[in-house]
């Protein structure tokens, strides 16, 4: 339960924390039109960034 309070308010925060210029470049390098697409993508992204954090972690 606690586990997945940290990890929601994790990826809420790598949400925010993604830095404006990232976002911009990987919509338009996907070229993805619809706001929607662009959403889930941005939150994989955020999701991706967020587990490669806890791997690298993880490894130290």
């Amino acid at each position: 339960m606690l586990l997945d309070v940290v990890l929601v308010l994790a990826v809420i925060g790598i949400l925010f924390s993604m830095s404006y210029g990232d976002f911009v470049y990987f919509q338009q390098s996907l070229n993805i039109k619809n706001r929607v697409l662009r959403s889930i993508a941005a939150f994989f992204a955020a999701l991706f960034e967020l587990f490669s954090d806890i791997f690298v972690l993880s490894k130290n």
